[in-house]
């Protein structure tokens, strides 16, 4: 991975992480749930380390690991979006 690549993979996780943030935040003021609030934690923990990977494997095992936990996440999350059909 160039030093380019890699600039430009730094700049779009901080974005991201920005826009999970938001999210969390949100979920944290509409619900009371302690469950969410972990599993949100846990994926924003994930993406943070995003950023140790240094090489195409460990930037691929971070990512594998930060997706699992973001849709662990949106998984739970449905049942506090009324009207919405469990899935």
């Amino acid at each position: 991975m160039t030093d380019g690549e890699l600039h430009e993979f730094a700049r779009e996780a901080q974005r991201l992480r920005t826009v999970a943030m938001e999210a969390m935040f949100r979920v944290e003021l509409l619900t009371d749930s302690a469950e969410l609030s972990a599993l949100v934690r846990c994926a924003l923990k994930a993406a943070d380390r995003l950023h140790s990977g240094r090489s195409r494997e460990e930037l691929a095992a971070a990512r594998e690991e930060s997706r699992t936990l973001v849709y662990d996440f949106i998984a739970a999350a449905r049942a506090f979006v009324p009207g919405l059909i469990a899935g």
